[in-house]
């Protein structure tokens, strides 16, 4: 869990440094933005790529994490693991409204948002949250 939560902060600082880049024009979407800027794109295949178990994505306005833990998990487990992630993100919920903050700015697209969701090796899920 805890080398989990290191690369979930890892990657809230990848975003957060490629985020900075100043854009041009102004696309209508945040996917659309990455079209024009292939070294954003870069730096999120990067980041994509730092754990089999994870994956990051793009539709629209949506930057969407996913990890897949490995396992299948027990409810009793679930419940648990719900109960870790959830007080795992509420932690770092600063660090994801910054991202978003520089995001919208350095694209002056407002409605971007960040989605997590974590799910079991059956996709599963496990716990999920929205940023706005």
């Amino acid at each position: 869990m805890k080398n989990m939560m290191k690369k979930g902060i890892l990657l809230v600082f990848v975003l957060s440094m490629v985020l900075a880049v100043t854009a041009c024009g102004k696309p209508d979407t945040f996917e659309e933005y990455l079209k024009g800027d292939e070294e954003m794109s870069k730096q999120l295949d990067q980041v994509a790529n730092m754990d089999e178990n994870m994956d990051c994505f793009v539709k629209d306005n949506t930057i969407t994490f996913k990890y897949v833990f490995p396992m299948e998990f027990s409810e009793e487990e679930t419940t648990v693991v719900k109960t870790q992630l959830e007080s795992a993100i509420e932690a770092q919920v600063s660090v994801f409204e910054n991202v978003l903050k520089q995001a919208k700015e350095a694209t002056e697209i407002d409605e971007i948002n960040i989605k997590l969701i974590y799910a079991d090796k059956n996709n599963k899920e496990l716990y999920s949250r929205v940023f706005e």
